[in-house]
């Protein structure tokens, strides 16, 4: 999904758009109660907090601030993977990426 993506542009409205319907559509709100699910869209979305784009990198940040609250149930089965990353930002140079 958002791996395939060259266009940091592109990379950066997926952002907006995840966003927009992890809070608004009760459809995929309703989806990211299952683990399963959650898994998939982390899988994706972890590789976008190292973007090599600063912009796609924040907005990935604040995206997964939006959807914790929506996963929280299910965010176990992703917190091994997601942590140490959200971690890594925080030695990051830019302090717009420090959390």
């Amino acid at each position: 999904m958002f791996c395939a993506i060259t266009e940091w542009q592109t990379r950066l409205a997926a952002m907006a758009k995840l966003t927009e319907v992890t809070s608004q559509d009760k459809l995929v709100i309703a989806a990211l109660r299952n683990r399963d699910n959650v898994v998939k869209l982390f899988d994706e979305l972890v590789p976008r907090f190292t973007d090599g784009n600063l912009k796609v990198n924040i907005s990935a940040l604040e995206t997964v601030q939006c959807i914790i609250p929506v996963i929280s149930p299910s965010f176990g089965a992703v917190a091994a993977n997601v942590v140490p990353v959200l971690v890594n930002n925080l030695a990051n140079r830019q302090a717009k990426v420090r959390i």
